[in-house]
């Protein structure tokens, strides 16, 4: 399945590289563009009290490449204009035969 034209990064967490000032861990990510995908707005939120902050729910569907099954949640993905997205979660769907069809990537854009 071919879902749309547009070509996403996914840039999957490696393994530690180290650790930060503060103790955290840091990753090396692995960067793969991955074409045939689209990438469509689900819900938008904005919170306005002491901070003003904006939440935006995308889904992305992609045909099965490696790159897109190897992603999990707190990865990124980042479009063709260089927005970061956050991974939620993924869902991956099979052919009536068995086969994997396509995968669709539940991710948030965040700005504050």
């Amino acid at each position: 399945m071919n879902p749309g034209s547009d070509t996403i990064v996914f840039s999957v967490r490696g393994s530690v590289a180290g650790r930060n000032a503060d103790g955290i861990a840091t990753y090396t990510p692995t960067n793969t563009p991955v074409t045939g995908c689209f990438l469509q707005p689900m819900t938008l939120s904005d919170k306005v009290g002491d901070t003003e902050f904006a939440e935006a729910t995308h889904r992305c569907i992609s045909p099965p490449k490696a790159a897109v099954i190897a992603v999990q949640a707190e990865d990124r993905l980042i479009d063709k204009n260089g927005v970061s997205y956050r991974v939620v979660g993924k869902k991956v769907y099979n052919t009536w035969s068995g086969g994997l069809d396509h995968i669709t990537v539940i991710c948030q854009e965040q700005d504050g």
